[in-house]
């Protein structure tokens, strides 16, 4: 089941054929979800690393240098995060950057980083720290971050969803999604290298109702459950 301390998902929904290598393209004018690379994804079980630039609205969020936790760019001055990341505000809120632009994590003090600080941290007022449900939190920035190809950056769209109806799983069950992030390579680690290149994974949407799926499901509106293609894990 989907589920992460160190490593942040951004879930992109496609209902696509089982295939070796599975490009996305998107139209290059759009004022969101098109980085400056088109994202080519191997159903590896494990992940691999993304194609630099490809995903360009994910951030790095550091703690005196070293990465922690992950998030994405929707707006110049806003990022989307788990709300189990920025827990205290006071421990957020001058001491943590935000770095967007990079691939690679010893980028993070190069000409090609954005660094920004964070001035506001907004978490959903119902988030639940044991059972996770509204694990979900917004940003705000010092400063505008420059949204361009040429800085390697893009911003990421909102899904236009009013509600879910409780009779169905959303998202459907078997849809493909690819989470990305600079999360541990393997289970039991605990430190996150430097040169740790930006990792992409190939997820299928799973029933919540899946044996898999029910002890961490606590509210079907809220939250989903999906697994790695191929793969023992979720």
């Amino acid at each position: 089941m989907v589920c992460s301390y160190l490593f942040f998902f951004s879930l992109f929904l496609f209902n696509i054929n089982y295939v070796s290598t599975t490009v996305y393209s998107c139209n290059r004018n759009a004022e969101c979800g098109c980085s400056k690379t088109d994202a080519r994804v191997d159903k590896i079980v494990g992940g691999e690393s993304a194609v630099d630039s490809s995903w360009g609205w994910a951030v790095s969020l550091q703690r005196g240098g070293n990465h922690f936790c992950g998030g994405s760019i929707i707006s110049p001055l806003h990022i989307i995060t788990a709300a189990h990341c920025v827990l205290d505000p006071a421990a957020v809120i001058g001491f943590v950057n935000v770095v967007a632009g990079i691939d690679v994590l010893s980028q993070s003090s190069s000409s090609k980083a954005q660094v920004r600080s964070i001035v506001s941290v907004f978490s959903h007022p119902n988030y639940n720290d044991t059972s996770k449900v509204n694990d979900i939190a917004v940003l705000r920035l010092n400063q505008l971050l420059d949204i361009s190809y040429e800085r390697s950056t893009a911003r990421l769209c909102i899904p236009r969803v009013v509600s879910t109806n409780t009779n169905n799983d959303y998202p459907v069950p078997d849809s493909t999604m690819v989470a990305i992030g600079w999360g541990t390579l393997a289970s039991g680690d605990i430190s996150i290298p430097d040169n740790l290149h930006l990792q992409q994974v190939t997820l299928n949407a799973m029933s919540a109702n899946h044996e898999m799926c029910i002890p961490t499901i606590n509210n079907q509106q809220v939250q989903f459950c999906a697994a790695v293609i191929g793969g023992g894990k979720g």
